[in-house]
């Protein structure tokens, strides 16, 4: 992906402000046409630099329980324990990490019983699973959920 432009950073700006605003109100706001905003956001589509979705509130959704595992697997195993951790609905973050552990999982659901559920039934559980260390965030003061890295799946 190449960077983006200038252009291109103001029409992203101007939809992580208010994702319903039209081609038409973005072309007023930055001075061009609305064919053009429409032309760059296709674009900017095509080339993964940005997705057009929704954004859920978990916590009115009643998903109330965070944590942040770090997990330490056998280096034959990370592949396989990655593509398991994919498929665990509830884990919201998988990321390869540096030092003692080797995969980062922040896991998203209602309460503790259910996080203790997916902790030992589906990644204790795991036979490369070498070591477990989790924190549980207490509150959140920020959180960007107008950017994300994301890889799609191979």
């Amino acid at each position: 992906m190449k960077k983006i432009s200038e252009l291109d950073h103001k029409i992203v700006q101007a939809l992580s402000q208010d994702a319903r605003k039209s081609n038409r109100e973005i072309a007023r706001e930055i001075g061009i046409s609305d064919t053009y905003v429409r032309k760059r956001l296709l674009r900017l589509q095509e080339n993964g630099a940005i997705r057009i979705g929704s954004v859920s509130a978990i916590l009115n959704l009643g998903l109330n329980f965070v944590a942040e595992v770090m997990v330490a697997v056998r280096p034959s195993g990370v592949s396989d324990f990655i593509a398991l951790a994919s498929k665990i609905e509830g884990i919201t973050l998988i990321a390869k990490i540096s030092g003692k552990y080797d995969v980062l999982l922040s896991v998203t659901v209602r309460n503790i019983e259910e996080f203790e559920g997916i902790l030992a039934n589906q990644i204790r559980s795991h036979p490369d699973v070498l070591d477990i260390a989790y924190h549980i965030v207490k509150t959140v003061y920020k959180h960007r959920s107008d950017i994300a890295a994301i890889r799609e799946p191979k």
